[in-house]
């Protein structure tokens, strides 16, 4: 290449070659930063993983631990459970919390389930009548009940245009542990 051609660019196109300049030199320091820094840390965590993947790993103890925490997932499970002994109670229960928020069971209907083992499932059906803050407390108190049911269906039926009362359908499911479970 001429020099005068060169130097002529130069001249021509300054901020060109500034830029040019400053492009270079960042390039020059991200490739340092990655040489000395990056690599070097990659290269010891990947040795490190390799190294512990090689030998196995603590896979007995992470077995260990995995087999006690579904032991305790297993035992919180099964004290969740009603006792088909305890049904009466239960039901007594879900009376207790229609009265503590001053609603009027109407109606009550349960029907078990054709499951057979250590655990069977009750259908049960409730009509509850009452204001919308009291049914809606029942709702989150049957939503937090520590046993063992499932809200399955909920809905609501006005009986009345100007009254604040309604009627409260629920369709729900009891799991209940036999004796030999």
């Amino acid at each position: 290449m001429n020099p005068e051609l060169l130097r002529e660019m130069v001249r021509g196109s300054r901020y060109f070659l500034i830029a040019l300049l400053v492009v270079a030199l960042l390039d020059a320091a991200l490739y340092g930063y990655r040489t000395l820094s990056q690599e070097p840390e990659l290269e010891k965590m990947q040795a490190a993983y390799f190294s512990t993947r090689a030998a196995g790993g603590d896979r007995a103890s992470d077995r260990t631990v995995a087999y006690q925490s579904s032991q305790r997932d297993l035992a919180i499970f099964q004290e969740r459970l009603i006792p088909k002994r305890d049904f009466a109670r239960f039901l007594e229960d879900l009376f207790a919390l229609a009265e503590k928020r001053s609603l009027q069971l109407k109606t009550i209907g349960y029907r078990p389930g054709t499951d057979k083992g250590p655990i069977v499932s009750y259908g049960i059906a409730l009509t509850v009548t009452g204001t919308y803050p009291a049914l809606k407390g029942l709702i989150g108190d049957l939503s937090r009940y520590p046993q063992m049911v499932t809200l399955n269906t909920v809905s609501l039926r006005s009986t009345s245009n100007t009254e604040k009362v309604v009627d409260l359908q629920i369709q729900m499911t009891a799991f209940l542990k036999t004796e030999g479970a």
